[in-house]
């Protein structure tokens, strides 16, 4: 276990053997349940590979089939896990 530090200007200081393991810059969801704090990196999926995925498209896409492809890819990235 190891102690973070809150400076007067309400940042949160986290020991570097934590932060380096992200993204320096990265934002985080934070969640406090009592006096509890949860902080989970907020992880953007790679439009690329996404796009990847997709047959060559003459026109644009629909919002249904953007929508429809997302989930999909949400589904693949949790069933990985």
């Amino acid at each position: 276990m190891q102690i973070a530090n809150l400076t007067q200007e309400g940042m949160i200081r986290l020991p570097w053997e934590i932060t380096k393991t992200f993204r320096q810059g990265g934002d985080f969801i934070v969640a406090t349940y009592g006096d509890t704090i949860i902080l989970n990196p907020v992880k953007i999926p790679d439009v690329t590979k996404i796009a990847e995925r997709l047959p060559d498209l003459k026109g644009e896409m629909s919002l249904e089939e953007i929508s429809d492809e997302i989930h999909q890819y949400r589904q693949e990235k949790r069933r990985k896990k």
